[in-house]
């Protein structure tokens, strides 16, 4: 299988332009409706709109996951941000000018401002230049990242939008945002929304690809959004999805301080932490059961995994080996090569899948260690793809260096999704 080179994040779009929005928000108890394929494609968009929808639910079908119904709701927010699109200029998610929302707003204001306020999972893919569903589909599903959040299992609803206006930069303009809660407007019930129709002939199909420049699939806006679940990493953060992601999975935690969680992303991470985020990363069990054999642990609460188990679960499946004379260095700041390593090894038992082996020649743009295990494990996790979102990764790098709480979240969040 031939992956998209994931270190550039380039998807190969020629001269269309696809960015994506992507933010994870907490819900608590949120039932949703189960809908079929039927009642999705049921609503009154025009014909590539509604094509759009039947491909991308079989799409989702074929990947096991249940099919999207139609929300008017969002296909309202997904239908004036491309006709602003195509009217001012402009090719984004934050908006620039508008008919309809204030300069500025972001995906999930226009979706609320179109009555989609719920506090749930959101996103927004954009695209221009593509004149057909099969394209767009195609544009997208050949990025990673749009991938995801097409197979992204806990939205339940979509809008969306292909707009059309002539002598426009790019002709046709796609919007679809995305919701995890099932709206009182998406009952497969007719759409309230109306798409402007393209021109009988095919004159414009020149103007879709003039002036176009290919946007990589690593652009992802990040701009602000509705409160974060850690007050010290905003949707803007570089590191928001994935320090959510692992929130939401329960692999990581926070800090407690009054009403407040925070992250504190830029601080190390120590061994003992690590060793526990592991066994969550690879579903490794944990007991009382499993013994330790560390000297440098200390005494064990038979009433607390922590840290004891975990790292004895980490030793066991051969992901921690300690720092030699049988001591683990529970409390030392792992380094960014040690965390790595940790990480492949586990990959290459439990997760083989997200691993690519290097060809010959591969130029890793890390910094060696000096050690051999490290040196090959780094090139393996670059290779792979897990290091994609690190901040300043590249000649300047330090492998020895502590890693923190954000690129440690970065790297898992990688072999997660």
């Amino acid at each position: 299988m031939v992956k998209p080179d994931r270190r550039a994040g380039v998807s190969g779009f020629g001269t269309k332009r696809v960015w994506v929005w992507v933010v994870l928000l907490l819900i608590a108890g949120a039932s949703v409706l189960l809908v079929g394929r039927t009642a999705a494609v049921a609503l009154t968009h025009s014909t590539e709109e509604t094509t759009f929808l039947q491909l991308l639910n079989e799409y989702r079908e074929d990947n096991g996951l249940e099919p999207l119904v139609a929300s008017d709701l969002l296909s309202v927010a997904a239908l004036r941000h491309s006709s602003d699109m195509s009217k001012y200029g402009f090719f984004g998610h934050i908006t620039q000018a508008s008919d309809y929302f204030p300069a500025g707003s972001d995906p999930f204001r226009r979706m609320a401002l179109c009555g989609y306020d719920y506090a749930t999972y959101k996103g927004e893919i954009i695209a221009a230049g593509c004149v057909t569903a099969r394209q767009v589909l195609d544009v997208w599903v050949g990025s990673d990242v749009h991938r995801r959040e097409l197979l992204r299992s806990s939205y339940k609803v979509v809008g969306i939008s292909r707009f059309y206006r002539a002598g426009s930069a790019y002709g046709y303009y796609w919007t679809v945002d995305l919701g995890g809660w099932v709206d009182p407007t998406a009952q497969g019930s007719a759409a309230t929304t109306t798409t402007t129709s393209p021109p009988s002939t095919t004159t414009t199909v020149s103007t879709t690809t003039t002036g176009s420049s290919t946007t990589t699939g690593s652009s992802t806006t990040t701009t602000s959004g509705p409160a974060p679940f850690f007050v010290d990493v905003p949707p803007s953060a570089p590191y928001y999805q994935a320090v959510m992601g692992l929130q939401e999975a329960g692999i990581i935690g926070g800090f407690v301080v009054g009403d407040q969680q925070e992250f504190r992303p830029a601080e190390a991470v120590n061994r003992a932490q690590f060793a526990k985020m592991v066994c969550g990363v690879f579903h490794l069990a944990v007991s009382e059961d499993l013994a330790c054999w560390f000297s440098d642990m200390g005494l064990d609460n038979p009433t607390d995994l922590y840290p004891h188990d975990y790292v004895a679960a980490a030793a066991l499946s051969g992901l921690a080996l300690g720092v030699g004379n049988s001591m683990y260095a529970p409390w030392a700041a792992i380094s960014r090569a040690q965390a790595v390593t940790m990480v492949v090894r586990g990959a290459q038992q439990y997760a083989p899948e997200v691993l690519e082996t290097p060809p010959q020649g591969y130029d890793c743009p890390v910094p060696g260690t000096g050690d051999q295990t490290h040196d090959t494990n780094m090139v393996v996790a670059e290779c792979s793809g897990l290091l994609v979102g690190i901040e300043g990764l590249g000649s300047g790098w330090n492998p020895w260096s502590q890693a923190t709480r954000a690129e440690v979240a970065q790297i898992l969040w990688n072999v997660m999704r």
